[in-house]
């Protein structure tokens, strides 16, 4: 951790805000919990070298137990906040056919708990927080083959309780 009263870089990526009004930002560098009654600053790395692609937050999002959730360059990770560190989610895959690193591109978290994960590719996934349980959802345009050209990015539910996810082809 890095006490500073300031955000751990200026680049931010994604900002949620938690259950005390405080507001998690995911920067080009780690991540800033600010606190704007007291302009106060607490600031974590995911992985303690700064060049390292996990401190690169892309997207942050906060589960119906208050658990900071980070989607990085490197994988997605847990924040927590009693031990100041972050836990990797480590059996989340990627399309089999992807050399990249598993860069995560959105989170979102549904009604029901269910947390909503759009990484590098054509894959979703969507993660039980409380089982640990994770079911994926590929883009299938053909019978059983997923478009390999196909990109998922953000991830909004609407009031009426449907996902909507976007995406691009290349």
């Amino acid at each position: 951790m890095i006490k500073v009263n300031g955000l751990i870089q200026n680049s931010v990526n994604s900002i949620a805000e938690d259950n005390r009004g405080n507001l998690i930002l995911g920067t080009g560098n780690g991540l800033s919990i600010f606190n704007p009654n007291t302009e106060h600053s607490e600031n974590y790395f995911v992985k303690n070298k700064k060049s390292d692609p996990a401190n690169k937050i892309n997207t942050v999002c906060i589960d119906s137990a208050g658990s900071v959730w980070a989607g990085t360059n490197d994988g997605l990770f847990i924040f927590n906040r009693d031990t100041k560190t972050f836990s990797k989610i480590k059996n989340l895959q990627k399309s089999k056919d992807d050399s990249r690193a598993l860069h995560i591109k959105d989170i979102c978290r549904c009604a029901e708990g269910r947390m909503w994960v759009t990484m590098n590719g054509n894959n979703i996934a969507l993660i039980e927080p409380t089982s640990g349980e994770i079911k994926y959802i590929t883009n299938n345009t053909r019978k059983n083959e997923a478009r390999r050209d196909m990109y998922m990015g953000k991830i909004f539910k609407d009031k009426a309780g449907s996902v909507w996810i976007s995406n691009w082809l290349e």
